[in-house]
Order: structure tokens, then C-alpha cells, then sequence
């Protein structure tokens, strides 16, 4: 199977470098024409799309595949994490707040509950458990049009590295992503395309 991934556009909670996890902001102007500009990356043969429920990745779903013969199917799992009160605060912001937090997450990433959000651990078997029923799908090419959290899960479980180096990929708005997947592993063709 070859596997899409591709992160929604930009909004500006984003843009401002704000965590946007539960939140659900629209896209802005540049993240419209971002989801625009990943219709021209998509390579031939997808047959089937998945996408978060939140509105910032359905816009960048209906705005990709307007011209695309593929059908739109929402899937509750490809959510982003729920970062509790932390969303809508900079990374700068929740350290000076609540830096013991900040060393706690840093500590034990897997363990970690976001302040009144969700549990690390529950959104990684959220997301294995979307993957596993994902790559059991009988089509060729499959795109997902989720989050930038949901999108490094999944790199680190199909490419067998420990979900505490998650943060060490940085994923784009709005680019392609690709894995070869064979069972449960991927070989990455390419990141952020």
C-alpha cells in the first residue's frame, strides 16, 4: 500500500505558533490556497481519502480533491491530540505557566497527560489503532488528511522508532507525505513534499 499522509493547511492559531489541538479553527487565506497547492502533489491512483472530523483538515480535504475522483470519508481517530488549557498558548507561554509540566512531558512523553486534556498514551492507541485498521485496507494508494501530531505517531510506528522521538519530525502544512507500507512497515519515500 502506498500511504499519503498529509497534515491540513494553515490557520491562523497556527500561524501565530499557537497549540491547536481540540480547537477548531477554520483554514486561513494562505492555508486555502496551501490545500490548493497539495491537489498538484497528489500523485495518480488514490481511491480512497480519510480525514479528521476537525474543519481545518475536512476544508483542506474538500479544497485538495475538488477536481480529485476520490470520495471524502471522516475518521473520528485521525483528531488531533487534545492539549487541554494548554490550547491556543505558545510553547513560550505554557513554560514560563507551567514549567514542572513542561519537565514532566520531556521526562516521560508516553506517561504524560496534557493539564485537563488527553492522556499521551490514549492518542498513540487512538492512532495505532486507526493505523492498524488503515493499512488492513484492501486499496493501493490511501490518503489521510489529519493533523501534524497524528501524522508523527504514525511515522514513528510504521518506521519502528520509540514514540518518545515523535517531536523530532516536523511536519508542514499542507505536504505530502509518503510511506510504502508492507503489513505493519512503512519505507519512507518522502517527507513534506
Amino acid at each position: 500500500m502506498q500511504l499519503l499522509l498529509a497534515r491540513h493547511g494553515e490557520t491562523e492559531m497556527h500561524n501565530t505558533g499557537r497549540y491547536v489541538g481540540s480547537q477548531d479553527p477554520p483554514l486561513s487565506a494562505t492555508g486555502r490556497l496551501q490545500a490548493h497547492r497539495l491537489a498538484d502533489v497528489l500523485p495518480p491512483g488514490v481511491s480512497r481519502c480519510l480525514c479528521s472530523p476537525m474543519l481545518r483538515a475536512r476544508e483542506t480535504a474538500e479544497l485538495t480533491l475538488a477536481d480529485y475522483p476520490c470520495q471524502t470519508e471522516l475518521l473520528d481517530s485521525l483528531r488531533e491530540v487534545d492539549f487541554g488549557r494548554w490550547e491556543g498558548l505558545t510553547f513560550s507561554e505554557i513554560a514560563a505557566q507551567d514549567p514542572a509540566l513542561i519537565a514532566d512531558w520531556q521526562r516521560d512523553p508516553l506517561a504524560f497527560q496534557f493539564p485537563g486534556g488527553e492522556r499521551t498514551l490514549s492518542f498513540w492507541q487512538r492512532v495505532q489503532e486507526a493505523l492498524t485498521a488503515i493499512t488492513s485496507l484492501p486499496d493501493d494508494v490511501v490518503l489521510l488528511i489529519c493533523h501534524g501530531g497524528v501524522i508523527r505517531v504514525m511515522l514513528c510506528s510504521l518506521l519502528g522508532i520509540p514514540f518518545e522521538k515523535y517531536l523530532l519530525f516536523a511536519v508542514k502544512p499542507a505536504a505530502l507525505t509518503r510511506l510504502d507500507v508492507v503489513g505493519h512497515r512503512g519505507v519512507l519515500q518522502y517527507l513534506n513534499r
